[in-house]
């Protein structure tokens, strides 16, 4: 899709130096940007709604002063508000289905990552001492049942297999009602801890919509690449796949972005990530700073690839 022709010039919306940049691109970002703003039953831009479309418009324009430079017209900036209305109903069904994906994929990564843990067992064919001791106080009222049971009158005392117990010695009864079992000490089977796989999984379903991508010559993921052929690996995906912004490679690079997989994973990056990540990109050549709003192109760019 083409730049409207009664819109402004966005050659250099993005700062990046006279390199253009596709404007259903920007537009996607502006779109959804404005979740709180306007309201997601908004169909068109009727005259019912035209007020709130314009106030949403006029904070846009307030937040990004230097991409609507020029565009004082009225007309420019209902054009611009339709295109955001309209924009916005499309899509609204799309973010709402992928956002509910990739919840659903963070729990079942949160399962994979924190298992249940098993039970233990108990092995081996012995499993210990079995202390049948009963305290004097509990047996003084079944001494008289066992020596009635087992045929005793003279008060001699008798274990479970009619051998004569020492008067001296402590009295042990068997009983069923009443049994201590005191477990010596075994050995416990334990499960291998679990590594878990912090590589981050591409979106499923993405397809891209500008158009057919450009074959990558070589394995992004493969280790036995050096450095500077890992390193052209991304440039060329980045000239290619994305805006231009071939000179963002090395930044890119040690910042950690080795990948097409860590590319995509930026689409998952939280508010607080996004700004660690602008605190630690240095200032590009030319004197080009990556803003939050660039960034922002970024993400929806690479989740929609």
């Amino acid at each position: 899709m083409g730049r409207p022709e009664n819109l402004l010039d966005w050659q250099r919306v993005m700062g990046l130096m006279d390199q253009p940049i596709l404007f259903t691109t920007l537009r996607k970002s502006i779109a959804d940007t404005l979740q709180d703003i306007i309201p997601p039953h908004v169909p068109t831009i009727g005259s019912q709604n035209l007020k709130g479309v314009q106030r949403a418009t006029d904070k846009i324009v307030r937040l990004y002063p230097d991409l609507f430079e020029g565009a004082t017209n009225k007309k420019r900036r209902n054009s611009i508000a339709r295109l955001i209305s309209r924009e916005r109903v499309q899509r609204k069904t799309h973010w709402r289905r992928r956002r509910r994906r990739l919840e659903n994929r963070q729990v079942e990564a949160s399962k994979s990552r924190n298992p249940k843990p098993k039970p233990k067992r108990i092995t081996g064919s012995r499993i210990g001492f079995i202390d049948l001791t009963i305290s004097e106080d509990e047996n003084d009222s079944d001494v008289s049942g066992e020596e009635t049971r087992n045929g005793n009158s003279d008060g001699a005392e008798f274990d479970s297999q009619g051998i004569k117990l020492d008067p001296s010695m402590e009295r042990e009864i068997v009983t069923r009602s009443r049994t201590r079992l005191n477990y010596a000490p075994t050995t416990i089977e334990t499960s291998p801890p679990i590594e878990e796989d912090v590589t981050p999984a591409p979106i499923a379903g993405s397809s891209s919509k500008s158009g057919p991508r450009t074959p990558i010559p070589v394995n992004l993921d493969g280790s036995s690449l050096s450095l500077s052929d890992k390193k052209r690996a991304i440039r060329h995906f980045l000239e290619h796949c994305t805006p231009p912004m071939g000179r963002l490679c090395d930044q890119f690079w040690d910042l950690g972005v080795h990948s097409e997989s860590d590319l995509r994973a930026i689409g998952r990056w939280s508010a607080n990530q996004r700004r660690q990540f602008l605190e630690k990109l240095p200032a590009v050549e030319d004197g080009v700073v990556v803003t939050e709003f660039q960034l922002t192109v970024l993400e929806y760019y690479f989740v929609s690839i």
